[in-house]
């Protein structure tokens, strides 16, 4: 059973590895955009890449930034 002490360390330990490793999660981000374009034929292509911008952005992993 997860309980809220748990939760709350698992979400920091998410955010501090979002904030150190911006280019793996765009990077991560860019995949799932291919995979589902594959997968739809690239029919919602526009939604999916406004979807990963938006995802990106309230990660910190803009799209085009690149992070040292």
């Amino acid at each position: 059973m997860v309980n809220m002490r748990n939760l709350t360390d698992l979400v920091d330990k998410a955010r501090k590895v979002i904030t150190e490793n911006p280019d793996k999660v765009r990077t991560g981000l860019d995949k799932v955009e291919q995979v589902v374009n594959k997968s739809t034929g690239n029919k919602f292509s526009q939604q999916v890449s406004k979807g990963s911008d938006m995802v990106g952005n309230a990660l910190g992993a803009p799209k085009g930034k690149r992070h040292p």
